[in-house]
Parts: C-alpha cells; sequence; structure tokens
C-alpha cells in the first residue's frame, strides 16, 4: 500500500498528470473529518490524501502526504477493529514532525 500510495502522488501510475488532478478534485464530503471527496480519494485535514474501505473481517485505511513520500497504512482484522480511528493522530504525528502536502 505505501508503494502505491508514493508511486500515485509521485505520477508514476498515469501517463498524464491530469488522471491524478482529475482524483484531487473534491465535492463536498459526508465523512465526519475530511476537507473533500474526490475520484477514489478522500482529502484529509487538508494536507494528506488517502481511502479506507473494509470487506468482512477486515478494515483498512490509506493516506499520504503528496510531494514528500509519507505514507501511513492501517489494517484491522475485523470490520470493527477501531485501528482506523487512528489516522487522524496519525495525520497529527506526521503533521507535527513536518509533513506535508504544500
Amino acid at each position: 500500500m505505501h508503494r502505491f500510495m508514493t508511486a500515485l502522488f509521485e505520477g508514476k501510475l498515469f501517463r498524464s498528470p491530469a488522471s491524478l488532478a482529475l482524483m484531487q478534485q473534491t465535492v463536498p464530503s459526508p465523512i465526519p473529518g475530511t476537507d473533500g471527496y474526490g475520484l477514489g480519494l478522500i482529502r484529509l485535514d487538508g494536507s494528506f490524501w488517502g481511502h479506507g474501505g473494509q470487506t468482512p473481517g477486515f478494515i483498512s485505511a490509506a493516506g499520504a502526504s503528496a510531494g514528500n513520500r509519507v505514507s501511513f497504512i492501517a489494517w484491522g482484522n475485523s470490520a470493527s477493529n477501531p485501528v482506523v480511528l487512528l489516522a487522524p493522530d496519525i495525520i497529527g504525528a506526521l503533521t507535527a514532525a513536518g509533513a506535508s502536502a504544500e
């Protein structure tokens, strides 16, 4: 997941940079604690992008700061595992350490 997120934000997944730009065009998000929802990406706290999901028995969240090779991945082996609730704390720690998308 880290490699995927890093490659996405380094522009290595698509031939055209416009593809990532389209993914980052957002509309208001109904998800609490997020700044907008794009095409497969959620803007988290204004400086990190990510996405989460779940399938029976598993839950995940992934995020990255565009431009500086910082990402986080949280996986849980239960759909009700609260590990993904740590994403805001992880983002806060990364931001405090100087990571940002700006």
